[in-house]
């Protein structure tokens, strides 16, 4: 027996674009930048758990494991290009 899943319209479009720039402005969606998305998926999508260490400025995507994180929840370079 196949089972079909019909997925609505509204979930299949991609139609969220946000600009991209590199501004200092961490906590603001938009513009937004490589390095920026990934400190924001860890700031905002942890919950009540401090991840992400607060604070301001540009986000080098070299300063993310070392810099951003908390200790106990740090991340690690898998490999560098």
């Amino acid at each position: 027996m196949r089972t079909e899943i019909i997925i609505p319209l509204q979930v299949q479009q991609k139609n969220i674009h946000i600009p991209y720039g590199i501004d200092s402005h961490r906590y603001q969606k938009s513009p937004s930048y490589c390095s920026k998305i990934v400190w924001q998926a860890y700031y905002y999508g942890s919950g009540d758990a401090k991840v992400v260490i607060p604070g301001s400025g540009i986000i080098s995507p070299y300063a993310l494991p070392n810099v951003t994180f908390y200790k106990e929840y740090g991340i690690s370079v898998v490999q560098k290009y």
